[in-house]
């Protein structure tokens, strides 16, 4: 099953020269119940990271074993298999 995400939409603030974006992500809130495409705000790369505009993204096994009760805290976005271009770098 994969999602593919909409554009970002504008900044929405700045942060050390890089800003936060809006997007869409597909957000599990409670064990066991199916995923939600909800608005998010992206924030800005912290130092060591980098931000990608993802345009394809799936869910494998792992995702749907923490989404139904593997301890993870909630709500949270899964989904670690994407593509994408890199739009924001941090610091380092």
């Amino acid at each position: 099953m994969a999602y593919h995400s909409p554009e970002c939409s504008m900044p929405t603030h700045t942060t050390n020269g890089a800003a936060a974006v809006s997007a869409q992500a597909a957000v599990a809130r409670t064990p066991g119940q199916p995923f939600k495409i909800e608005d998010v705000t992206v924030a800005a790369p912290r130092h060591d990271e980098i931000r990608v505009r993802m345009v394809g993204a799936g869910i494998c096994h792992t995702d749907l074993v923490c989404r139904d009760g593997f301890p993870v805290p909630m709500p949270i976005v899964l989904g670690h298999e994407g593509a994408g271009t890199v739009e924001a770098v941090g610091r380092r």
